[in-house]
């Protein structure tokens, strides 16, 4: 049986990256995450990378190894990790967003949330919640979305 799994990491970003480097991002990742099952977001915000990937299990776990050896960022912790039975970004093979969107210390506030599942389940919640600003703050032209 195959398990739809959420995984939220969140990494500091290395010196310099900014938005060119997102594009660049989601230039090479949402081929390669449409091929295999996976959707997701990622944010950057003050220094910090925040990131949910979304799909089955074993694709999902061989992207996140395959992300934390890249140099682009370093110090990956795992906020939280969880079968689910829907996705939240249905349909984004992996959708970046402008950091002028991301709510101040976003990635630092999610960051205190990973000891317990409860607080886990928090994190997830406010990954739904943002998704539904994306949804208001973009309107239809989603110029600072990109996905």
């Amino acid at each position: 049986m195959k398990y739809l799994i959420q995984l939220l990491y969140l990494s500091k970003s290395a010196p310099g990256i900014g938005s060119s480097d997102l594009v660049n991002i989601l230039a090479t990742s949402s081929n390669r995450n449409r091929a295999s099952g996976i959707t997701g977001i990622l944010c950057h915000k003050d220094g910090y990378f925040l990131q949910l990937l979304e799909g089955e299990e074993a694709p999902v776990l061989e992207l996140y190894l395959k992300i934390i050896r890249d140099p682009r960022h370093t110090d990956q912790v795992i906020i939280g990790i969880s079968t689910a039975t829907s996705r939240i970004f249905k349909g984004w093979a992996m959708g970046a967003l402008d950091e002028n969107l991301v709510p101040k210390d976003y990635g630092k506030e999610i960051l205190s949330l990973r000891n317990s599942k409860t607080e886990q389940d928090t994190a997830l919640s406010k990954m739904r919640r943002l998704r539904v600003l994306l949804g208001k703050s973009t309107g239809s032209g989603g110029k600072k979305l990109i996905r």
